[in-house]
């Protein structure tokens, strides 16, 4: 490791960006497949949601259309009533939570202003949501490493390394790339894995 370090003297000029890296070499190694699968199983579940929820929808206005008397959370409304996600609602979607965060917000509606949420067009709304939302992960490194075709344990850990440096404001310049490749040989300690600073280079623009 005494090369990495010679090789980032001149780069890292600030502890923070040293610290940055020790933190990004560390955090990028972890179990991308299961990463992988997780990310494929999200993205299957927000379809499923907004497909489901449209589905309400539907089964909703059929249902009032029949003008049976119905409970007044289940009535149409002519207030058109605006949802509005905030970033800490548009998590609750992210983690695939939209159930109890329609739940919620119907209760936080009917309480502030006293009259139920017209359930039919929040459904729409939500349905809508879903099937537009990004399934990503909140770490860049975890992105950069599963956005490859290639599932490989070395590629997946460099660019989850750069992803993190980047991140960090950390250039990867010719001196990072050479203690990347250093430190990745340490990390992973792989005798089948043999990482030189073109290996780095050719895993950070692969995609």
């Amino acid at each position: 490791m005494g090369d990495a370090y010679l090789a980032l003297s001149a780069e890292l000029t600030e502890d923070q960006h040293w610290i940055a890296f020790i933190d990004a070499a560390r955090n990028a190694r972890k179990q991308f497949p299961e990463y992988r699968r997780i990310h494929k199983k999200a993205a299957q579940l927000l379809s499923e949601f907004s497909t489901v929820a449209q589905k309400l929808a539907s089964l909703l206005a059929e249902l009032q259309r029949t003008n049976v008397r119905l409970p007044v959370e289940l009535q149409r409304h002519d207030e058109d009533i605006e949802v509005y996600f905030s970033p800490s609602e548009s998590q609750v979607v992210r983690d695939l939570k939209g159930l109890r965060f329609l739940e919620r917000a119907l209760i936080q509606h009917t309480a502030n202003s006293g009259t139920p949420l017209d359930l039919g067009r929040y459904l729409i709304k939500v349905s809508k949501i879903a099937g537009q939302f990004p399934v990503d992960f909140a770490c860049p490194g975890v992105e950069a490493a599963i956005s490859t075709r290639q599932d490989s344990k070395k590629t997946a850990y460099l660019r989850a390394f750069g992803a993190l440096l980047k991140y960090s404001s950390i250039n990867l310049s010719a001196p990072v790339v050479r203690a990347m490749a250093i430190t990745a040989n340490v990390i992973l300690d792989d005798v089948d894995l043999s990482i030189s600073e073109d290996t780095v280079r050719k895993a950070l623009k692969r995609s």
